[in-house]
């Protein structure tokens, strides 16, 4: 049997997958985008021993892909593969929260929120995401984590804000025995600005990232996996 590897997350993660999925051909691919968006971070069970969706439109989304590999228990914890998940929150959708409550004041410095709140907030607010990887990990269970694509702009410092959250995620998931896939050092400027060869050709679409940047997340994610 080929081997095989699940992937999870939202249409930030498709041209990951497309690009994946050319560079291992050999490779058995399952899953793809899922209407998550603002479901985030309460997307999951994490209480008892079933890991799986909490909102039905999407676990039938995701069962539905996984019986064309003649698979039919959505437990992720019964799922004998590496996983693949675009499941950071820290997204455009994932951090506005923050974003509405720490960026400055127009035309000025001064935040709504201090910084000392901002990180303090953080440990409540991504603990649903993090005890979900816990108990991946816990299980056994090989998790790669993608960072987002970064910020199209720096307005109100959105792109800074951007990898504040990166860099506390990414310490967080490695903490939890997650593997990370990011190409933020390779694809955006110091303020987590993503670079104009990276978007997509729609100009009003702010969120996703292109083909280009896709593949070279698809080849991080290979390393991560030493595929």
């Amino acid at each position: 049997m080929k081997q095989r590897v699940l992937f999870i997350g939202d249409s930030h993660t498709d041209p990951v997958l497309f690009s994946f999925r050319a560079l291992r051909p050999n490779i058995t691919t399952i899953g793809n985008g899922l209407p998550l968006g603002r479901r985030w971070p309460m997307s999951f069970h994490n209480a008892g021993t079933p890991l799986h969706f909490s909102n039905q439109g999407v676990r039938d989304r995701f069962k539905h892909y996984l019986s064309f590999a003649s698979l039919e228990d959505d437990n992720l914890l019964n799922l004998e593969m590496p996983i693949i998940l675009s499941l950071a929150g820290i997204n455009q959708t994932g951090h506005f929260p923050f974003w509405y409550s720490y960026h400055p004041f127009p035309y000025g410095q001064q935040h709504f929120m201090s910084r000392q709140l901002f990180e303090a907030l953080l440990d409540p607010y991504y603990r649903h995401l993090l005890d979900f990887y816990r108990r991946l990990t816990d299980a056994g269970k090989v998790a790669v984590c993608i960072m987002p694509p970064g910020m199209r702009s720096n307005l109100h410092n959105g792109g800074d804000l951007f990898m504040m959250l990166r860099d506390y995620v990414t310490e967080a998931l490695t903490g939890c025995g997650v593997l990370v896939a990011d190409a933020t050092e390779l694809t955006c400027d110091a303020h987590g600005i993503l670079r104009q060869e990276y978007w997509v050709e729609n100009p009003e679409d702010f969120f996703h990232a292109n083909t280009v940047w896709g593949k070279i997340v698809a080849v991080e994610c290979c390393r991560a996996l030493n595929l």
